[in-house]
């Protein structure tokens, strides 16, 4: 009766606050220990990159449901999955060097793994009680395979793509660490893999602007 109540009083919670500010938030102590146990790992990941970016797909993920209500998605798992999507990079890199492009790609599958194992873990913090165990599993799930692309068929694992991609673009967030071959690279992959099978329209808008303004960003450092 407790769990259940818990549950009921958050749901009310949740919509209410969608009605009010017209915002999409998740249960807040249960963000507040996703933030206070992930968050400080990631500072000491790939230097200034691991957190901002993390902070910056969480607040696209954010937009995303709240700009596609058609598409019910929930807020709770994925933005308890955009927290956690990258945590296992933590200590894959030695801590303030510099990642290349070709170390970063060979760490992926390890880093989703790693990950989802982490985020297993802190899932049993009674902040998640709330969550039901499909949703903890589906948790689990988004991050073990948010960067295999070419599983991903459902709608919360194409969105957490988008928001993923959406937070590496923005050069607001994060500073470019590619080299201008490597840009190129990434640019290429991105648009075929990434863009190319975005399912809202939110993130093909932001996708164009935020590509445009991360060519701008190269272009008038390689000026000749």
């Amino acid at each position: 009766m407790e769990r259940h109540t818990k549950v009921k009083v958050y749901d009310n919670y949740q919509m209410e606050n969608q009605q009010t500010t017209g915002e999409i938030n998740m249960n807040p102590g249960a963000e507040e220990v996703l933030k206070a146990r992930i968050l400080p790992e990631l500072e000491r990941g790939r230097p200034s990159w691991d957190k901002p970016h993390t902070e910056a797909v969480v607040g696209y993920i954010k937009e995303i449901i709240k700009n596609n209500p058609q598409l019910n998605l929930d807020a709770d798992v994925l933005i308890t999955a955009a927290y956690a999507h990258d945590w296992g990079y933590g200590g894959l890199f030695e801590a303030g060097r510099p990642v290349t492009m070709a170390e970063n790609t060979n760490q992926k599958e390890a880093h989703m793994r790693i990950g989802a194992k982490k985020i297993e873990e802190l899932l049993n913090d009674s902040a998640f009680d709330y969550l039901s165990p499909y949703q903890k599993q589906r948790i689990i799930h988004l991050v073990a395979v948010h960067d295999d692309l070419d599983a991903l068929k459902d709608p919360d694992e194409l969105v957490l793509m988008e928001a993923d991609t959406l937070g590496v673009a923005d050069v607001n967030a994060t500073t470019p660490t590619h080299s201008l071959d490597e840009y190129k690279q990434w640019l290429r992959k991105t648009e075929e893999k990434r863009v190319g099978h975005f399912i809202t329209d939110y993130s093909k808008t932001k996708a164009h602007e935020l590509l445009a303004e991360r060519a701008e960003w190269y272009r008038m450092r390689h000026i000749s």
